[in-house]
């Protein structure tokens, strides 16, 4: 009787999560160094800050510094620093080339989440034991708030793994939050 409950659970929660997952879609805007804009180069020349293309009423801004990226995002005036190296890891990374922007069916203009690409070099004993690990970030966007709240490493449906979790970001605390979370080292 106990395993019979547990099936009806498993399945019913199977069924109300796919009807979540198919109440939000996407889009996606480059962040391709190629296809934003170079705004300022910093004195050192160890990188740029660059305007991406905008979604909607949001801008996107990119930084590169000392082979690490950062992701900042505009709105209403204010600047929203997801602060990459600060709250995933200080370790050398590299965005991928475009963000996977996540809004409720219909509401484009209304993105509640993305999702970008994280490259990050993990350090090993020698250069031959350098590798690059590539991990999803979601992040929240809130009226008053954008920020972090999820790393999704590498594995098996990764993809829809990271927009299972950006469907339901806004009920996730943020990362720079949660003094456990603050730090994520590999």
């Amino acid at each position: 009787m106990k395993k019979l409950q547990i099936i009806s659970l498993i399945l019913l929660f199977s069924i109300f999560s796919f009807g979540k997952s198919n109440q939000y879609e996407s889009s996606y805007t480059s962040i391709d160094e190629h296809s934003c804009s170079v705004k300022k180069v910093y004195e050192n020349g160890m990188g740029a800050m660059s305007k991406c293309e905008n979604f909607g009423s949001i801008g996107v801004g990119l930084s590169s510094d000392d082979g690490r990226d950062e992701l900042t995002l505009f709105r209403d005036n204010k600047s929203y620093n997801l602060d990459i190296s600060q709250t995933i890891t200080p370790l050398f990374t590299q965005l991928g080339k475009k963000i996977e922007w996540r809004y409720p069916k219909g509401q484009k203009h209304n993105p509640k989440s993305i999702i970008v690409r994280l490259n990050i070099d993990i350090e090993g004993e020698t250069q031959k034991d350098r590798k690059r690990v590539s991990y999803l970030i979601v992040s929240k966007i809130t009226k008053n708030r954008i920020c972090i709240v999820e790393k999704v490493a590498p594995q098996k449906n990764q993809n829809q793994i990271a927009r299972d979790i950006s469907n339901r970001a806004l009920s996730i605390t943020c990362l720079s939050d949660n003094e456990i979370n603050k730090k994520i080292y590999n």
